[in-house]
């Protein structure tokens, strides 16, 4: 898991233009855990991202982001050095994102508390399990470094998110269900809108207020300019309704 891991959040990285960081082996105990750090010019947001073994996971809130945040201060100069750009309040802008593999049903409970602490930093914990592992390790592997566009294409897939919604079987609905959590866990992936989508809604839309014998209404709405004629015809709206 920690290979694939590695490359997938340097791939992506790469394709969100951020200054990538070197990743570094954070030591804790008798845990190493990969850092892969990357930053947002423009945003002026740090990313690290790790893997924890679900076991482990408790110690997150307890001590683990403690060590973490004097590591980051006393390793900034090093860190941020290749930045071109003056780096300030890189503390208050970090987002830890933490990928664990799902050996029982407290992992669940311990992400959510992890994600609910509110000190340090902002929070992310990214459950997968086994199968999951597998089918991102060969969709990655099937399309390397087209996988970002992969990603971006599949989540905005309509009839394999209709397919998902009602939990229907198969390899394809499985890695969207894979895909959905990455971006909800990972923010520095921008969910893509697609121009047929939006001209599929807005059809649909107007459809329903044919339907309902309400789209004259909806252009009589789109040609009020201000609040002053949208008020007067609001008011004229109300006459009829009472006259009538």
């Amino acid at each position: 898991m920690d290979r694939l891991i590695k490359n997938i959040v340097n791939h992506l990285y790469k394709q969100s233009d951020f200054q990538i960081l070197e990743i570094h082996n954070f030591q804790y105990n008798e845990i190493e855990l990969p850092l892969m750090l990357s930053y947002d010019l423009e945003l002026n947001e740090l990313f690290i991202c790790t893997i924890i073994d679900s076991n482990d996971l408790n110690l997150t809130n307890l001590k683990l982001q403690v060590r973490l945040n004097e590591y980051l201060k006393s390793n900034q100069e090093i860190l941020l050095q290749n930045i071109e750009k003056n780096v300030s309040n890189f503390e208050k802008n970090t987002t830890l994102i933490i990928f664990t593999n799902k050996t029982s049903t407290e992992t669940l409970k311990k992400a959510i508390e992890i994600e609910e602490d509110p000190y340090f930093f902002k929070k992310h914990v990214l459950i997968l399990n086994e199968n999951e592992i597998e089918i991102l390790k060969k969709e990655f592997d099937d399309h390397k470094e087209l996988f970002h566009s992969k990603l971006k294409s599949t989540i905005n897939d309509l009839d394999l998110f209709n397919k998902f919604s009602i939990n229907e079987k198969s390899d394809n609905v499985a890695f969207y269900g894979v895909v959905a959590k990455l971006y909800e866990k990972l923010p520095f992936l921008k969910l893509p809108i697609d121009e047929f989508s939006k001209i599929n809604l807005l059809t649909k839309i107007d459809q329903e207020l044919k339907n309902a014998e309400l789209f004259n209404i909806r252009n009589e709405l789109l040609l009020l300019t201000g609040n002053t004629e949208i008020n007067l015809w609001i008011d004229d709206l109300i006459k009829e309704n009472e006259n009538g």
